[in-house]
This record gives structure tokens, C-alpha cells and sequence, in this order.
């Protein structure tokens, strides 16, 4: 990985989470920051327990005393009754929302990512606010809670104020900007197929200890870290947590959170402090790059093995003395391999870029289909590609009901059937002795149950192994396929 992209990326960290240094600058970075967050998948958490002792304490700031019971019960049953207006209104509105748990006294929901009016991404944050202060505003109309606000300052309408605030579970000034930076990092830090990139794929261990560190150095948790996709601009693909707070809670816990911000700021700042600018060198580094095949190891590769040149090789006519010994790699990062090639595996054989004779079968005959004639080479990629397409159909058709048939406790249970039918392979592409096999699911809101987020399942919960052992099994009895790697993108 050359130098310049790895700086690159240095610098859109600086950019985004530290800015010129100036206030100006900061309260710059800070609004890109939330809006960033706030069009995320959003959990929102409304807790009598927390809203009512929160509101205890503003009164008694408020008055030189602390509430009164009759008063202090009052506050409980006001928060209980914006927990049945708020269910009333997700039931009234599914495709925004989704109640995750509800009691009583505790309500958590999810506002799903969406769009605004201009088709861009809406701001959840100021969604939730917005409902929740027609919600609360009507409430503390009614006789019955109005009395608990005297002494409120009012708006300039003669409205009271408001008795609410939302409050990010973690602080966006500390623990957003430092998700952010660990997140852009760790981006870095991942290869094209989802693995851990080592020091041994930078050209800077330098670099590579720099992009390390933010984790470390900022205590970030493993949730903590924002996951970001970087392709086609900057969007965020972890949940959000809010809770519902009292106005003055709220405002004391900000103060707090700058603060550490602050020190965040300065710890980003410190990391970032060196740079690698290569040197008039630099381009002959770029062209000779260790990691993937560089670009020089490329044009070497395909200058002396030609399939032309590689059967004179293999018949004893031509002698390859050059450092470039392995076929070059097609663009599609599949190498090629001849028809007669059978890659052995711990458990099974892969054969022809994973064509087996059940696969084979499937493939169109006829015309149509691309020759495997002696004297054409090696086998045709075009047989690769569609035999492997036609496993992912195949598997694809039975996929939903297969993972039906492997749902119970201690994986999740089958209800709605919504899960089930989202499972789905994007793709099948031959490996190391192996095929990789990428599939989805329906993230939102199953996603929440490979435990990536602040609430904890039950390992079992977890769909990864529930969809993947559902394919290896259809793979199995359908393809005698079983050497695969599965991976969730």
C-alpha cells in the first residue's frame, strides 16, 4: 500500500475529527460529525426510572426543595404515559419505526435510516425530538401534569419551555469523534475480501502502527468504533443509542463531554503528528510495493507467462529463468486453471475453479455453452463464472427455507418469516483451496443480534452461523460442496 493513499487517509481523519484548530473549525467538524450520526439506525430508550429522578432534580433545583411523593409519582406516571403515546405512534408509523422491547415503564425503539424530502439522508435525531415535543407538549397541557411546571421559564409564545432533551448514550464530542477516527482507521486497516491487514502490506510500518493506535490510544471498546464504508462517500453503519433526558441533565452532561472532547481532540492531534511524505524515490517504492502483486510484478507476469509461453514450459521447450514463475492473475482476482487441475482441500476437491460434476450438469449445453476442446488453453473462465452462478441461483431458491428449517432456540426463532426470506448470496468466488461465499441478510434489525452494538444476546441468537450453515448444507447435498469459506458482507 503506497504511501500517499495511506497519508490520504491520515488527513481525512485530521479533516473530519479535528479540523483547522480553530473554533470555528471545530464547531465545523462537530456539525458534520452529528449529522453523520443522526442518519444512522437510531435506538431510542424512554425510561421512567431515568426521566422521573432526572426531573426530581430539576425541580429541586428549581424550588430549594426537593418534590413532594404526590409530586415525584406524578412525574412517573407523565413518563408512563409518553411511553403509550410513543407506542401509538410507531404503531401508527412501522416504516420509521420499531418497537425492540416494551414494558410499563421501559420503551425501546428503533427509527430505521431513511430520506428526507429532498431524497437525502433524514436526520433521526431531530425526527425524535420533533414527535417528542408534540407528544410531551400535549401532555403537560392537561391539567393534571401542568401543575408540576410552575415556576418554568417560558418561550416568547408564553409556551412553556421544554421539560426534555435527547442525549447520545455516547458523547458525540468524545466518543463519536474518537469512533470516528478509529473507525476511518480500521477501514484502512481491512483488505478488498474483509481481512486484517498486517504491517507487512504497508510500505510504512510507520503507517501502520500510526492507524493502529487510534483504538488503543483513544480506550475505545470494540463498539465504540465506528464502522464507516468510505465508497461513494462517507456513511456510517453502526446504530446510534439515545435516551431521553430532562432539559438540565441533559445540559450538565454536555459541559462534561466537551471536556473529554477536548482531550480527544488532542489525542487524535498527537497521533497524527508525524508525517510520511515519502521521498524522489517514492514512485519506484509505488511501482515495486509489497502486499498485492505490484505493478512491475504484474507487467513481468504477463510478459513471460503468456498461456502460450506456460505450455512451452510444461513441455520442456522454453525454460522460465525469471523471478515471475506464477500465472498472472485475471481481473477478476480469479486465476485461471487448466481443465485437468484438481486443488485438493482438508475436505474435499475443488475442481476447475470449483466446478464440480454436479455443477457441470447445470451448465447450458449446446451451442451456447464455451469450449473445453484440447487446443484451446486453459479452461475457459466463462465456465467458472457460470457454473458458480448457477450454484448461487440454485442455492438462492432454497436458501429461505433452509434457514427456516434450522431456526429454534438456541438460534433465533422462526415468527414472521421476514428474516428467513432475506437471506440471500451475493456472490460465489473461487479462493485459496476453498470457494468464498458472500451473503446478507436483512441488517435492519437483525444486525443487532451478532452483538456488535451496547445490548448483549445470546450467543446462539447470532445469524452468521444459522445462514452459513444453512448454505454449506444446501451446497453439500446439492453441489457435494464442501470446502467453503462464508462471509457476511
Amino acid at each position: 500500500m503506497s504511501i500517499k493513499n495511506v497519508q490520504a487517509r491520515l488527513d481525512l481523519i485530521h479533516k473530519l475529527t479535528v479540523g483547522d484548530g480553530s473554533k470555528t473549525g471545530d464547531r465545523k467538524v462537530m456539525r458534520g460529525l452529528r449529522k453523520l450520526l443522526n442518519s444512522a439506525e437510531t435506538q431510542i430508550v424512554v425510561d421512567v426510572k431515568v426521566f422521573a429522578s432526572q426531573l426530581n432534580t430539576a425541580y429541586q433545583r428549581r424550588r430549594g426543595k426537593a418534590p413532594s411523593k404526590n409530586i415525584s409519582d406524578k412525574y412517573k406516571e407523565l413518563t408512563k404515559e409518553l411511553i403509550r403515546d410513543w407506542k401509538d405512534e410507531i404503531k401508527n408509523n412501522k416504516d420509521d419505526y420499531e418497537i425492540e422491547s416494551s414494558t410499563q415503564t421501559k420503551l425501546t425503539f428503533l427509527i430505521k435510516e431513511g430520506v428526507n424530502r429532498r431524497k437525502t439522508p433524514r436526520d433521526n435525531y431531530a425526527l425524535f425530538r420533533r414527535v417528542n415535543q408534540r407528544l410531551t407538549l400535549a401532555l403537560i397541557k392537561l391539567p393534571r401534569y401542568n401543575q408540576l411546571f410552575h415556576g418554568r421559564t417560558k418561550t416568547a409564545s408564553g409556551r412553556k419551555r421544554q421539560i426534555f432533551d435527547v442525549g447520545h448514550v455516547y458523547s458525540v464530542t468524545e466518543k463519536g469523534r474518537a469512533g470516528l477516527a478509529a473507525g476511518l482507521a480500521q477501514e484502512q486497516l481491512t483488505g478488498e475480501e474483509g481481512e486484517e491487514l498486517t504491517a507487512d502490506d504497508f510500505q510504512s510500518e510507520d503507517q501502520y502502527n500510526q492507524l493502529k493506535s487510534f483504538k488503543s490510544k483513544l480506550g475505545l471498546a470494540s463498539e465504540e468504533v465506528l464502522k464507516v464504508d468510505t465508497k461513494g462517500g462517507l456513511k456510517l453503519n453502526n446504530r446510534i443509542f439515545l435516551q431521553l433526558e430532562s432539559d438540565t441533565g441533559n445540559r450538565k452532561k454536555s459541559a462534561s463531554d466537551r471536556q473529554a472532547g477536548r482531550q480527544v481532540k488532542e489525542t487524535i492531534q498527537d497521533i497524527l503528528s508525524k508525517k510520511f511524505t515519502g521521498s524522489n524515490s517514492q514512485a519506484i517504492e509505488v511501482a515495486n510495493q509489497k502486499g498485492s502483486d505490484s505493478p512491475m510484478d504484474m507487467i513481468g507476469t504477463m510478459i513471460v507467462n503468456t498461456p502460450t509461453k506456460r505450455k512451452m514450459y510444461s513441455k520442456g521447450k522454453a525454460k522460465n529463468n525469471t523471478k515471475y514463475k506464477k500465472a498472472p492473475k485475471s481481473v477478476n482476482k480469479t486465476s485461471k486453471a487448466s481443465k485437468t487441475t484438481e486443488v485438493p482441500t482438508q475436505r474435499a476437491v475443488v475442481h476447475a475453479a470449483g466446478i464440480t460434476p454436479e455443477i457441470a450438469r447445470q451448465l447450458p449445453k449446446g451451442p451456447g455453452r464455451p469450449s473445453t476442446e484440447k487446443g484451446k488453453g486453459d479452461t475457459d473462465f466463462a465456465i467458472a463464472a457460470a457454473g458458480l452462478l448457477s450454484v448461487k441461483r440454485a442455492i438462492n431458491k432454497r436458501l429461505p427455507e433452509e434457514v427456516r428449517r434450522n431456526m429454534g432456540r438456541p438460534a433465533l426463532r422462526y415468527q414472521t418469516g421476514r428474516f428467513a426470506r432475506s437471506t440471500m448470496i451475493e456472490s460465489i468466488t473461487p479462493a485459496a483451496k476453498t470457494l468464498l461465499v458472500k451473503y446478507t441478510y436483512r441488517l435492519n434489525p437483525y444486525e443487532t443480534f451478532e452483538n456488535t452494538g451496547r445490548k448483549q444476546w445470546p450467543s446462539g441468537y447470532n445469524p452468521k452461523p444459522l445462514i452459513s450453515k444453512s448454505i454449506r448444507n444446501l451446497a453439500l447435498s446439492m453441489f457435494k460442496l464442501e470446502a467453503l469459506t462464508t462471509r457476511r458482507v
